[in-house]
């Protein structure tokens, strides 16, 4: 009840016209596709950016906190499909695979997604997981699979895959 006098109907639908608010179908498109998630979190959608503010001291306290929130939330999704595919697959995986993007482009994603499944079985190396960004600034366009797995024997391995040139390898087809 709000202050004693009345009932409180926050959260409930209302079919009173005066009460509705008219929204169209593509205003709630866009919304929903431009200015919810991420944007309406840390207030951009680019992830690169996410990460340098979750990084960076020259960051607002608040705008370093929410990109801490949504690169968790980020981790944390992959974590469970990662762990949802392997149960699925009964174990049975020889390798997790980078690739797109993110899995391009962020050494932290990578290390941290690695560090979230290694009671699976998986490990990764820190200095070749940086080494692709530096493969990359190389005109790594040549590298197709780079093994950043942590060596160790028993580890399953933890790829980067350039997925574009692999598309275009024919003995990766055969």
């Amino acid at each position: 009840h709000a202050d004693g006098d009345g009932e409180e109907n926050v959260g409930r639908m209302s079919h009173e016209k005066l009460q509705g608010v008219e929204v169209h179908v593509t205003r709630a498109e866009e919304i929903l596709n431009k200015q919810s998630g991420w944007k309406s979190l840390c207030g951009t959608t680019d992830f690169g950016t996410i990460v340098q503010r979750r990084n960076s001291s020259s960051s607002s306290d608040a705008d370093a906190e929410q990109a801490r929130l949504a690169y968790d939330i980020f981790v944390d999704r992959i974590l469970t499909f990662v762990g949802s595919y392997f149960v699925k697959l009964g174990g049975k995986v020889d390798a997790l695979v980078f690739a797109g993007g993110i899995g391009e482009r962020s050494v932290e994603i990578r290390q941290s997604v690695v560090e979230g499944v290694e009671c699976l079985g998986f490990g990764i190396d820190k200095t070749r997981n940086e080494g692709v960004r530096k493969l990359r600034k190389e005109g790594g366009e040549a590298v197709k699979v780079v093994d950043v797995s942590a060596g160790k024997r028993d580890n399953k391995k933890v790829l980067f895959e350039m997925a574009r040139e692999c598309t275009l390898e024919k003995n990766f087809w055969t």
